[in-house]
């Protein structure tokens, strides 16, 4: 595990749950650094707590920043201090990419949906890489 990637990509989370939009947080950071400094901690444990999920998996280490940036970008803040939110959050999204249990046919249609809106993702982010590069 790349220990410089999981602080980088938890201390983003952490800052960007600390205050909301329209805030100026570089004018708190000295106020808040206490704070953000135990939040980016928290995030750290229980991602390395929910690791083992794609531990095995070759690009393991990937998956679990991958979903970390992921719930970032999901997050609406703030959020200061919900653990329970980030911890629920990456757990299921490491277990769909690395499923331990077996969904019997009932639940397909939600992992037809499930799959739909993961091209969606997909092609919104080829779209947004595209429009960078013009």
């Amino acid at each position: 595990m790349d220990e410089n990637k999981l602080l980088e990509v938890c201390f983003m989370l952490a800052e960007d749950l600390m205050w909301d939009k329209d805030s100026a947080p570089i004018e708190r950071l000295p106020e808040d650094i206490s704070e953000l400094n135990e939040m980016t901690n928290k995030f750290i444990e229980i991602a390395n707590q929910n690791y083992y999920q794609v531990e095995g998996l070759p690009d393991g280490d990937e998956i679990l920043i991958g979903a970390i940036r992921y719930l970032n970008v999901q997050a609406i803040p703030p959020l200061r201090g919900n653990y329970a939110w980030f911890a629920n959050s990456l757990s299921t999204l490491l277990e769909i990419c690395n499923p331990n249990s077996i969904v019997r046919s009932e639940g397909i249609p939600f992992l037809l949906s499930l799959q739909k809106g993961i091209i969606k993702h997909l092609e919104w982010a080829t779209k947004s890489d595209e429009e960078e590069e013009s």
